[in-house]
Parts: C-alpha cells; sequence; structure tokens
C-alpha cells in the first residue's frame, strides 16, 4: 500500500482545539522552493528534515531553522521515509525496491535495494537496527550500518502495514495485512502475543514507553489499547470518522497522538487527535492541510509539519 513530524521560535497565530481549550499554535516555519510531502523530526527536537516536490531532501537545525544539506534522491516515487529518533540517519524508499539510507549530519546517501519494494518501516531506539517490510512478503530486521540481514519475523498473509519497536528496543509490534497485531521477540524474532480483535488492517502501532502495552489502530477507526504480553485488549477509544493511520506516545507514556487519514480523499485533511492513555481524547485538531509528519520531542512537545507551496509549517499541537 502506498503510503505517503528546542524550537525557541513561536509565532503569533494559534488556533483551538476543538472542543478541549487546548490551543494549537504556529511554532515556526521552514522555506522550501517546493510543497514538501513528508516532514520528520528528530527526537531532541534538533534535527528536522522533508522531501519536497523536486525530489531533494532536505536537512536544517533547530531552533535556528538553517539548512544543512539539500541531498538529491533521484527521480523515482518515493514509497515510505523514516528517521531514525536521534535524527542521524534516514530511509527512504521507492516502488522500483530503492531504498536511501541518508547520513543526515554528513548529508550522503547509500543506495541499497529491497525488492518487492518496502511498505513499512521502522528504527531500533538506537538507530542501528532497522525493522523493514517488503510488500506481501516477511519482516526483515536489518543492521543499519551493515546492510546485512538478521533474521525475518513470521511470514503472514498479505504482509505487514505497520511497525514499531519498544522504548528499549527488546520488542517489535508489527499491524499485519491479514488484521492481527502481532508481538515479537526484537533479539530473535520469537512471537510473543497476538491480538485478533480487529475486521481490518492496523495502520498503525507503538509501544507505551514501559513497554507493557500497545496501542493500534487502522481500518476499523478505533485505537485498540493492548497488553503487549498476553494479546488482550481491555479498551478501545470510541470510532472515529476516518481510518487511523498513525500512533505515537509521548515520552512520559501519559498521551497518545493519533492521525487520521481522509478515508474518502487522501488529499485532504483529516484530524490529529490526543488521547490520555486512560483512552478518554482531550484534542481533535484539524490541520489547514494533510499532516506531513512530525512527533513528540523529549520535553513532551507534540510538533506536527503541515506544508504550503513555499515553507514547511511546523505547528505546536501539545
Amino acid at each position: 500500500m502506498r503510503r505517503r513530524a528546542a524550537l525557541a521560535l513561536a509565532l503569533a497565530f494559534s488556533s483551538p482545539g476543538i472542543g478541549f481549550g487546548q490551543k494549537v499554535s504556529k511554532e515556526t516555519k521552514l522555506a522550501v522552493p517546493m510543497k514538501a510531502n513528508w516532514f520528520g523530526l528528530s527526537r531532541n527536537g534538533h534535527v528536522a528534515v522533508a522531501i519536497c516536490e523536486d525530489h531533494q531532501f532536505r536537512v536544517w537545525s533547530l531552533p535556528d531553522r538553517r539548512l544543512l544539506h539539500t541531498i538529491d534522491i533521484g527521480p523515482g516515487e518515493v514509497g515510505i521515509s523514516v528517521l531514525s529518533d536521534d535524527g542521524a540517519t534516514a530511509v527512504v524508499t521507492d516502488y522500483e525496491g530503492g531504498v536511501r539510507v541518508v547520513d543526515t549530519a554528513r548529508g550522503e546517501v547509500r543506495m541499497q535495494k529491497v525488492w518487492p519494494y518496502p511498505v513499512s518501516a521502522a528504527f531500533s531506539p538506537d538507530g542501528k537496527l532497522l525493522a523493514l517490510a517488503p510488500a506481501n512478503e516477511p519482516v526483515q530486521i536489518i543492521d543499519i550500518g551493515s546492510w546485512r540481514k538478521r533474521y525475518e519475523l513470521q511470514r503472514t498473509t498479505g504482509g505487514n502495514a505497520a511497525l514499531a519497536f519498544s522504548s528499549d528496543g527488546t520488542r517489535i509490534a508489527a499491524g499485519d495485512s491479514d488484521t492481527v497485531v502481532r508481538v515479537f521477540d526484537a533479539r530473535n524474532g520469537e512471537l510473543l502475543s497476538r491480538y485478533t480483535d480487529f475486521l481490518l488492517v492496523p495502520l498503525g502501532v507503538d509501544f507505551t514507553p514501559d513497554g507493557k502495552r500497545v496501542a493500534a489502530g487502522g481500518g476499523d477507526k478505533v485505537v485498540a489499547f493492548v497488553d503487549a504480553a498476553t494479546g488482550n485488549s481491555p479498551y478501545k477509544t470510541e470510532r472515529q470518522a476516518d481510518a487511523v493511520y498513525h500512533l505515537k506516545f509521548s515520552p512520559d507514556g501519559l498521551h497518545l497522538a493519533v492521525g487520521l487519514i481522509n478515508t474518502a480523499s487522501m488529499s485532504k485533511p483529516a484530524p490529529v487527535l490526543v488521547y490520555e492513555s486512560s483512552g478518554r481524547k482531550v484534542l481533535d485538531w484539524n490541520p489547514p492541510t494533510v499532516a506531513i509528519g512530525g512527533g513528540w520531542t523529549a520535553d513532551g512537545r507534540l510538533l506536527i509539519g503541515t506544508s504550503t507551496e513555499d515553507a514547511v509549517v511546523i505547528w505546536r499541537v501539545w
């Protein structure tokens, strides 16, 4: 499936989170010559990256917004893009099986080949391992430095749609195309638990910081909070109008950011939600354009990027 995230400067514009009184503010913006389709942010908030329609991968330092590198990633249609937590490495794929490993500090790219083309990916917390899912094939666990495959996860019908490592790097959550959420031992690929209550494919998964629970959601339009050890789900959120597309817990584990995808038209914006870990919704924000990436910073801010023709706009959502 083709799927297309320490800032000091705050601008004056703000808008409310619907129904909850939470203010969403423009944090800053990054100048670009063409519209950006993807935005990534390091956990410490000091590195920002974006891929623009001119097929250039741009790297900035924050909060000074200084452009560090502009890297040509070639003409192929971009598939998936992920950034390591430390912002040091990015992986950008295309639909011809090309995988670009980007060193953001040096502005260098290593080309690899994976076929079938990857449909999901996730870095381990230390950035040394990459979980990479070729279409309809088992997830591969790859040493990012040597590009050596360590092992594969269990083969499933239809392959994988979403991946996440636990914060200590010992487990991997997989939202698979057979609608099952699986938790594996990241050291050897052993299956630890399964959650089987979804009817449609889970598109997003994430662990709580303590690794005890997994949040998962997708086409069912709800988020299930799953016991990582047993696969049982004590509760779910209410059903949304759109599919759940991306999930990320805050560093303290108290809140869960949920990105939805407009199921009627992927080119139109969909809400960004924030839930308490209990499942109670505390923010419902409608971005002005499609959210193209972002995430929680180590100090507990939720920063989301949207794009105009000449800028990546970074919003402080929480």
